[in-house]
């Protein structure tokens, strides 16, 4: 027998020069797991940042108004905001309310505030009066209106979207109308 055969398997023990090989193979699923979670966070941020955006720019449109929203003006803000959200609102789950709020003037009753009118672009989505207790609005005065806006969308993250699920992206804003005292709503369907 030769000496060296019989060596062999130790001389084996020994050689570490596919280690760093292996230790690499054993951590690669875990780091693309580690980037693949990183890029989906950032990007539903990013998403939410842009609902944001998109809801100020939309009730700043709203608010500068000198007339009434027709069918014509409130199709424009939602393709506005569609636009403006770009991949967030691809999702039939796209959603835009626009209402206006009124604290009713009355001398003898508690403030009462009462839903205007609304108009959405899914139809479920349309505010009613029972739904303004749920909205934390701020104070409204006496006589005064506002506007509520809100946009909304489903984010499903990018590559894994079956272990994450989906996330609903939401924002809400509400502003006193600029120009006039009270927005008002004119619709050809009956909408408002």
């Amino acid at each position: 027998m030769n000496k060296r055969t019989t060596f062999l398997p130790k001389s084996l023990l020994r050689d570490c020069s596919g280690v760093a090989a292996v230790e690499f193979a054993l951590v690669l699923p875990f780091l693309v797991l580690v980037l693949i979670n990183v890029v989906s966070f950032f990007d539903g941020f990013r998403g939410d940042k842009i609902i944001s955006k998109t809801t100020g720019v939309v009730v700043d449109l709203v608010t500068r108004d000198k007339g009434a929203i027709d069918d014509d003006k409130f199709t424009e803000l939602v393709n506005i905001a569609t636009a403006l959200t770009g991949k967030y609102a691809v999702s039939a789950e796209f959603t835009v309310v626009v209402a206006s709020i009124r604290n009713v003037f009355d001398v003898d009753e508690d403030d009462e505030l009462e839903l205007v009118w609304s108009r959405s672009n899914v139809d479920d989505a349309v505010l009613e009066q029972g739904d303004l207790d749920e909205l934390d609005l701020p104070f409204v005065a006496e006589g005064d209106s506002v506007i509520y806006v809100l946009v909304q969308a489903q984010y499903k993250p990018m590559l894994v979207n079956e272990l994450l699920g989906t996330f609903t992206l939401s924002d809400n804003q509400v502003r006193r109308p600029r120009f006039v005292s009270e927005i008002t709503c004119e619709s050809d369907s009956g909408k408002c």
